[in-house]
């Protein structure tokens, strides 16, 4: 039974220190960019659910112990184990009151907006996407496929703009935005969209009767897996040889 009390106990201090861990973890780095002017209102939100976690596995983690312990060996308990998990208790609160203090700073800290897309990091994430939609435009049309394609850029741009205004809030500097510089943005997604749509008219063109399933199962997209799939590796396709003609 000693030995049975004593694993229990380890796993307990275990789960503990990882969640406490985790949470000390994750405020250390919102300090660090807070002092960056870096910090953003999502990663709060990731340090609240870490406290809670904490929180509550430092609180019913000893008392679930005790109460193994008291279930296993009433008749003998492990006196230094119960003594032990009895001080665990409020040292593992204390800690978590000070994590609490350290969270509530930060969230009182001026925060950065949170973008879906952070460019220039996020530039080639960018463009794929709009390949993307290109080829699935493409798959569309084809073969009614119109000879002046001057439409695409103001196409392309008008849905970005749309997006924005019904997805994502105006005004609200701390909630998710889609991205910290709309114009380039823009820019990306249309220069994506072009090459998706004449790459993929391209090989449509060179072997029409060959990619006819594949239009076919573009056309299902997004509600279709295996449309997504196909989407992103013809995009895959298309950009690299893109990029190899530059």
């Amino acid at each position: 039974m000693l030995i049975l009390t004593g694993f229990i106990s380890l796993l307990i201090i275990a789960w503990i220190l990882l969640a406490l861990g985790q949470w000390v973890a994750g405020v250390v780095k919102g300090i660090h960019l807070s002092r960056q002017d870096m910090l953003q209102r999502s990663w709060i939100s990731v340090l609240v659910r870490y406290g809670w976690t904490a929180t509550g596995v430092a609180l019913f983690g000893p008392s679930f112990a005790l109460y193994l312990v008291d279930l296993l060996s009433s008749q003998h308990p492990n006196t230094l184990f119960v003594f032990g998990t009895i001080i665990a208790l409020p040292i593992a609160l204390c800690f978590c009151f000070l994590l609490w203090i350290a969270t509530l700073y930060l969230r009182l800290q001026p925060k950065q907006p949170s973008y879906f897309y952070l460019l220039p990091s996020d530039a080639d994430e960018v463009r794929r996407e709009g390949c993307q939609r290109g080829i699935f435009m493409m798959a569309l049309l084809y073969p009614s496929v119109p000879v002046d394609t001057s439409w695409i850029d103001a196409f392309v741009r008008a849905l970005q703009v749309e997006t924005r205004m019904r997805v994502f809030p105006r005004g609200k500097k701390d909630e998710w935005q889609l991205t910290n510089d709309f114009s380039v943005y823009c820019n990306l997604v249309v220069e994506g969209f072009e090459r998706g749509y004449q790459g993929f008219l391209a090989l449509c063109s060179a072997d029409p009767e060959h990619l006819e399933a594949q239009r076919v199962l573009l056309q299902q997209w997004p509600e279709n897996q295996d449309a997504g799939a196909l989407l992103k590796k013809l995009a895959e396709q298309i950009m690299h040889e893109g990029d190899g003609l530059h």
